[in-house]
């Protein structure tokens, strides 16, 4: 025995990141690898008065005692280090996930790489703008360190989770700014901001560089520059440098502040990249995507991880992979072990185990739990839970779903959200051929009485709906399967304890850790209602925790792998992850000896998103009721069958009825139309109205509109026609007899398949050229059927069909007349549909019949369309 004789060390204390339990730590295969709470506490071993233990030292002597005196300086509670004066905080506004996700990402490694132990993480309405203002008198002295990860919705609105914040935000700035002789009050706040954002939308970076512009004018300064990524150039890359350098600042900025120096800070603005003009920006993307074809993708997931495992250079994986193949390596071998050991499957496409005995680099933290789970015991508890879920599908009304799902309809908690009302699906019409691989569908959804013209359901053409969707059952159980779990079991949630590094915002709502799930529910219906488990793959961080629970060392670090910030890790995540989609339960069947605890999938699998769809009516036409057209996702991946979420549902909600109304159409042309309504779900849907901001077709019928909207793009401009038709009628009653109304001229450019395939809303669309609402309809045929003997007037001869055609081409054509309404009656232009592709295509059309029809330079035609944006007479509604 070695006796040291002198001060004692003071015993360190170690806040433990809360991380979801390594396998060995699960409670029991019984429990699922849940971690259960205790009823009772383990009690403390009991501690004798001062005086017994006295008399007790007095009986010890010589080494006995000095052990039994040592022994007790260990036992004295160790006191925790002061906390610092100031708070770390990393604050998200996200509306589908991607910020929350960077934001926790970003938490997790200051917690865990930079002992930055005291660091919060919360959503921006849940820190609440109060909470960013020094608690009392300040000298500008450091009181709080921000981390803003955020993006824009809609049309540059706020995220749910942070509109309450950023509404406050702007009276705030309005009160201070309006007092020449305030102060700056948040003087002592450091911050930087991460903005995501697509620059297809009209107001591109709206809520980050608002947030970011009134912070700093209201006295924060920046202690590493902001940043916009852009969706379009690849948010990941551009988030993954801005980390690089942001993290070591954060450090450099709190240690300062401990040691009582000078914060360093720096502009808070991002730097400014090169602009690309004209034609050429809406061409860069579309070029990049085109240089890598799916076999040159297999060829370079498999190649990459070839001759990164025989330790080569740039110059081998360009010879490799041939010239135009935009994957490249560092010039250093980022993995000097062995990667390839065994293919994951027979065929070509699976992406390689990695030896287990490699060591992976750029692999993140993992993140940190927000909750556990309790298993409910109570067996009237636990067949009450069950019994009401089993009846939700029949539910009624909007009081009897709350009180089940209690507020889990949504993504978001937000009080300044969305106004989610009940509706049920009124009407469902097919509007693609059967024989066709696409279903269309047109879906209407009618409110209840009680909340029809109500400010949760007003709407406009040119707005949205958002709607909750269900998973797919098969899914449910092919995951219940995976998972070897019991779909009805029953839990509650409960919060982590927030002592032990990484803590929830002191101010987050205490008893919804996990807003999206019911308080108590099943696993069924969490992962039924509640959770993406078709989407979550995407998410880098689900991956990195999945990894833990890999027994096998070679799926574990082929996890470790697609998860890391490396580029070539990023690569094999693009082609492995993001390209096929695969669902959760089709990557957990892939790496087989990975078995996750319940606990992981219900606190990082990410909930459930409503998705978005144009609103396809005017409420002049159709009063109380949401009309819609929705493209049925379904494909095949390597991995097996997918299926969209949302669309697939409302499919498998009205198929039954649908066709029995083909089949009636078929059986009975010409008669009545058949009564759809007895084979419509009776299920109540949640929705919400999104308003679409400056979507909208102008309030003045004499300004021109020019409208082009391919595929389910026509959608919102079904509901803009409809509308002016019934302005025209209203205007014309109002005024004198025989007094005509002014309405400018309108075009609209609609493209499709074939005109016997997918040419939606065709009888609506010639009916408003017939009545003259509509004065220039304009369609393209990207696969035109070929021309039949009798079509071209020979018993014997067909023709080959006629070449494909496309929007933009059509634009073109009509460039002189469109060149005139635009520039001379100031006309208005709206897009529709695809953002990657198709609207870039079109705005390189515009651009170019400027030029063509006005005589303007190219560039002058790019500051033209630029200035239209501004004036909101250009105005864009597209997805990627």
């Amino acid at each position: 025995v070695v006796v040291c004789v002198g001060t004692p060390l003071q015993k360190k204390v170690h806040f433990d990141t809360v991380s979801h339990p390594a396998p060995s730590q699960t409670i029991s295969s019984a429990n699922q690898g849940i971690l259960v709470k205790s009823s009772s506490p383990v009690p403390l071993k009991s501690t004798s008065s001062n005086q017994e233990q006295a008399e007790s030292d007095e009986m010890l002597t010589g080494g006995l005692a000095i052990l039994q005196r040592f022994r007790q300086q260990r036992e004295v509670p160790s006191v925790a280090p002061a906390a610092p004066s100031f708070r770390i905080v990393f604050a998200y506004g996200s509306q589908m996930g991607a910020s929350e996700e960077i934001a926790r990402n970003l938490h997790a490694e200051a917690v865990q790489k930079l002992n930055l132990k005291n660091a919060e993480i919360s959503s921006l309405d849940e820190l609440k703008l109060p909470s960013i203002f020094p608690p009392g008198p300040n000298d500008g002295r450091p009181y709080m360190f921000l981390t803003i990860v955020t993006s824009s919705t809609g049309d540059g609105d706020p995220p749910d989770n942070a509109a309450s914040f950023f509404a406050a935000l702007r009276r705030k700035h309005q009160e201070v700014t309006s007092d020449s002789s305030s102060s700056k009050p948040l003087d002592g706040l450091f911050f930087t901001l991460a903005g995501l954002g697509d620059s297809n939308f009209n107001r591109f970076m709206h809520i980050p560089r608002t947030i970011r512009t009134r912070v700093h004018e209201l006295g924060a300064q920046a202690f590493h520059p902001s940043i916009e990524a852009d969706d379009v150039d690849g948010i990941e890359e551009s988030v993954t440098k801005w980390q690089e350098s942001m993290l070591p600042a954060l450090l450099k900025a709190t240690t300062a502040a401990k040691e009582k120096k000078t914060v360093p800070t720096t502009s808070p603005h991002p730097p400014q990249k090169p602009e690309v003009k004209g034609a050429a920006a809406a061409s860069k993307k579309d070029n990049e995507n085109d240089k890598v074809t799916e076999a040159e993708g297999e060829k370079a997931a498999v190649a990459v991880a070839s001759i990164l495992a025989s330790s080569n250079t740039t110059s081998d994986v360009t010879q490799a992979l041939g010239s135009n193949t935009p994957i490249t390596t560092a010039s250093t071998p980022t993995l000097p072990a062995p990667l390839l050991s065994t293919a994951i499957s027979a065929g070509p496409s699976g992406f390689p185990l990695i030896s287990g005995n490699a060591i992976i680099t750029g692999v993140p933290s993992v993140m940190p739990a927000k909750s556990r789970l309790v298993i409910v015991t109570d067996r009237s508890l636990i067949k009450s839970v069950l019994s009401n879920e089993e009846n939700l599908d029949g539910l009624q009304n909007d009081n009897d779903i709350s009180n089940i799902t209690q507020d889990s309809s949504t993504s978001s908690s937000s009080a300044s959200g969305p106004m989610w009302v009940s509706s049920r699906i009124s009407d469902a019409v097919r509007f693609t051929a059967p024989w066709s691989d696409r279903r269309v569908l047109h879906v209407e959804f009618e409110m209840d009485s009680v909340v029809q013209d109500t400010p949760a359901t007003r709407y406009l053409p040119g707005d949205a709906i958002s709607v909750q969707p269900c998973n797919d059952p098969e899914e449910v159980e092919a995951l219940l399967s995976v998972l070897g779990v019991d779909g009805d079991l029953v839990f509650t949630v409960e919060r982590v304890d927030g002592g032990k590094g990484g803590s929830e915002a002191p101010n987050a709502t205490a008893n919804r850790v996990l807003p999206h799930i019911p308080r108590t529910c099943s696993v069924r219906h969490a992962l039924s209602r509640c959770l993406d488990i078709s989407g979550s793959p995407q998410r880098k961080s689900l991956i990195r925790s999945l990894a833990e629970y890999a027994s096998d060392a070679s799926e574990k670090n082929t996890l470790l792998f697609l998860c890391s910030t490396t580029k070539e890790g990023r690569d094999a995540f693009a082609y492995e992850i993001q390209k096929p989609g695969p669902t959760l339960s089709q990557l957990l069947t892939r790496f087989p000896s990975c078995k996750p605890p319940l606990d992981l999938i219900i606190d990082a699998v990410p909930a459930l998103a409503p998705r978005m769809y144009s609103l396809t009516c005017s409420p002049l036409a159709h009063p109380g009721r949401l009309q819609v057209a929705l493209s049925v996702v379904r494909f095949t991946n390597k991995y097996g069958n997918r299926n969209g979420v949302a669309t697939s549902w409302i499919d498998r909600l009205t198929k039954e009825a649908v066709e029995k109304a083909n089949d009636y159409a078929m059986a009975t042309p010409g008669n009545k139309k058949f009564d759809i309504s007895k084979f419509l779900p009776k299920q109540r849907i949640q929705i919400a109205i999104r308003k679409g901001g400056d979507f909208r077709v102008p309030e003045d019928l004499s300004i021109p509109i020019i409208m082009i909207g391919p595929g389910t793009g026509v959608a919102p401009f079904r509901g803009f026609l409809e509308h002016r038709r019934v302005l025209k009628m209203l205007k014309e009653e109002e005024g004198e007899a025989g007094e005509a109304v002014a309405v400018g001229e309108s075009w609209l450019f609609f493209g499709c398949r074939r005109e016997d395939e997918d040419y939606l809303y065709k009888d609506d669309l010639e009916s408003f050229v017939s009545d003259g609402t509509l004065s220039h309809l304009k369609v393209a045929f990207s696969r035109p059927a070929p021309i039949t003997a009798s079509q071209n007037n020979n018993d014997t001869v067909s023709s080959p069909p006629p070449a494909k055609t496309y929007v933009q081409h059509l634009v073109a054509r009509e460039g002189a007349a469109l060149a005139k309404v635009i520039c001379e009656k100031n006309g208005h232009v709206f897009i529709c549909g695809d953002g990657a592709h198709m609207a870039k295509d079109v705005h390189a059309a515009l651009e170019a019949l400027l030029v063509q029809h006005r005589g303007m330079t190219a560039e002058l035609a790019s500051n033209y369309l630029a200035a239209m944006l501004k004036a909101h007479r250009y105005v864009k509604d597209v997805w990627s």
